[in-house]
């Protein structure tokens, strides 16, 4: 006959910090794509307006990264200019 025996305390411990750094790296990772996808839509809409057009609303074809970046609702607490160099890095790519 198998004993059982109640789990150490540091294995329950262990087991429940694993679980939430899990659930902080998918809630992360959930973020950064909502993120991104923010900025893609931001900058293909404004991309697709004319230098008149975009004139109208105070901007130039060169703020068009810039503005895409503010519109990110971020709510991680990466630095601002990681985020910055990151979708600088996007804007790049894709160009």
């Amino acid at each position: 006959m198998i004993a059982f025996t109640s789990t150490p305390s540091f294995v329950v411990e262990a087991i429940q910090r694993a679980a939430l750094v899990t659930v902080t790296f998918v809630e992360n990772v959930v973020t950064e794509v909502s993120n991104l996808i923010s900025y893609e839509k931001t900058f293909n809409q404004l991309s697709r307006l004319d230098n008149h057009q975009l004139e109208d609303i105070g901007l130039t074809h060169g703020d068009i990264p810039e503005v895409a970046v503010r519109s990110v609702n971020v709510t991680c607490d990466p630095p601002a200019a990681s985020r910055t160099w990151y979708a600088t890095s996007i804007f790049v790519l894709s160009w």
